[in-house]
Parts: C-alpha cells; sequence; structure tokens
C-alpha cells in the first residue's frame, strides 16, 4: 500500500523550521508496511491543502498531513480538509471538555481560539494528544486513510505511535540496516549497488549517503531495507545483499591490482 506524507508550514518553507516530522512519519509509515511514494511540503493556505489532499488520495491509499492544527490564525489544516472533502466540521464534546480542563488547570479562559481545537470533519475520530492540545484527526474516506496530526514534532509522534497498531499492513515484515564504509567512493559503489539489487529482484532497497567528498578521505554510509513476510528473513535478506557487495568491492579491488 502506498502512503503520502504533507508537510503543511510557512515556517517550514522559509527555512525557518526543519521538517523533521517528513522523515519521522515516513520511517514509521515504512516500518508499518507501507511505500512512501509522495511528501508535499505546503504553506499554509486552504487552496494549497485542498491541492495537497487531492494530490494524495490520487496517488496513495494512506495520506498522513502534520502542522495547522493550533489555535492561531494560520492553523486551518482542519478547516480546509473539511471543505476539500465536503464534509461539515463539528465539534467534539469529550475534546472540549478536555480543552476547558486543560486552560482551567492554567488559569486561562476557554477563549474561541482555544476552542477551535475541538472542531473535527464529520465522520472523523479524535486521537488524543498526549503531549499537548491539539488532538489528531482520524478519517477514512473514499476508501482513503487520513491522519492528521499537529505540527510539533514530539505531539506529531506520540499521537502517530498510539496508532501504529491499527494501521499496521499484516503479514509485512520491515528491516533495515546501515554500515559505514570508510576510504570507499558512493562512484565505485553505483554499478555494484544497481547489480546487487537487479540480482536480488528488488527485494531489497540499497541507498548509499556520501559522508564525505569523493576525494581527500571518502566514506559512505551504506543502507539496506527489506520487507518480508517473516522478520527473520528480511534480515536474511540484508545480510545477504550487504555480503554481496562485500563480495564484489572486493573483486574489483583484486582487478586493479592486477
Amino acid at each position: 500500500m502506498m502512503a503520502c506524507v504533507i508537510s503543511i508550514g510557512n515556517e517550514l518553507l522559509r527555512g525557518k523550521t526543519v521538517n523533521t516530522n517528513a522523515a519521522n512519519i515516513g520511517m514509521k509509515l515504512t516500518l508499518s508496511g507501507y511505500e512512501v511514494t509522495k511528501g508535499l511540503t505546503i504553506r499554509d493556505d486552504p487552496a494549497e491543502i485542498a491541492w495537497a489532499l487531492k494530490t494524495g488520495m490520487e496517488s496513495a491509499d494512506m495520506i498522513v498531513t502534520t502542522g495547522g492544527l493550533g489555535p492561531t490564525f494560520d492553523d486551518m489544516t482542519i478547516a480546509a480538509v473539511s471543505k476539500a472533502l465536503n464534509l461539515p466540521l463539528i465539534d467534539d464534546p469529550e475534546t472540549a471538555q478536555r480543552l476547558r480542563e486543560r486552560y482551567a488547570r492554567l488559569g486561562l479562559q476557554a477563549t474561541t481560539e482555544r476552542m477551535k481545537m475541538a472542531s473535527i470533519p464529520e465522520g472523523s475520530t479524535v486521537l488524543p494528544n498526549p503531549v499537548g492540545a491539539a488532538p489528531g484527526i482520524f478519517l477514512q474516506i473514499q476508501g482513503k486513510t487520513i491522519v492528521i496530526l499537529p505540527g510539533v514534532p514530539d505531539e506529531a509522534s506520540a499521537i502517530m505511535d498510539s496508532i501504529l497498531d491499527r494501521i499496521r499492513i499484516e503479514g509485512t515484515e520491515y528491516f533495515s540496516e546501515s554500515r559505514f564504509m570508510k576510504g570507499t567512493m558512493e562512484s565505485t559503489l553505483a554499478p555494484i549497488v544497481n547489480k546487487v539489487m537487479k540480482e536480488m529482484d528488488s527485494k531489497v532497497y540499497i541507498k548509499s549517503h556520501p559522508r564525505h567528498s569523493e576525494t581527500g578521505n571518502p566514506a559512505v554510509e551504506l543502507e539496506i531495507l527489506a520487507r518480508s513476510e517473516g522478520k527473520e528473513h528480511a534480515k536474511d535478506l540484508v545480510e545477504t545483499a550487504f555480503n554481496r557487495i562485500f563480495e564484489e568491492l572486493s573483486h574489483r579491488s583484486k582487478d586493479i591490482r592486477t
């Protein structure tokens, strides 16, 4: 099944905030058996949110958004999603009560802006936020699953963790491992990676991450990922791929010396 991650926030595009949510949510989805095929970063703008949601629903089964759930004027994700899907906004009584109690404990009033966080699209369910105020939203519509999360990384991660068992694809196990290779250039690894991936019939995904320049003192982080019906088989696939890469590197080194 395919997944799309949508990151919402002007601050992300300005470079004010580093988008750690995309990486964190992407990895959680991958570990849950999804193929994350698209990541979109957009402004706090209803038309942009509607476009991104439409794009995600056209290409993915699971759409996860982060950002835009707070009390300020530019927190418009819930309203924009509701409008895009032609769903009326309704007040969730339990969330409203929780917000009133939360702000009462802080000696603050439950203003209109704060209570906005109790509004949800009709037909959705609330995902409690154990870290902050704004809850997440879980919605299934048109054969798609939409998860709407706050933009604060700790909050997004905590809510996402709470639903992993609910969204995990049964019968799919995932394993990944990274190894650092000093003295090896990424350009040297490139044809070897292509060969091994072809040999293994795309059962593994191999990604090289250069950690130093190609010249001088090269180093590469080699990451290999595999999915299978069982965890041990996925680990075996990763180990086999590493062994084949090291064999190929050894053979090429011998060819150069001779």
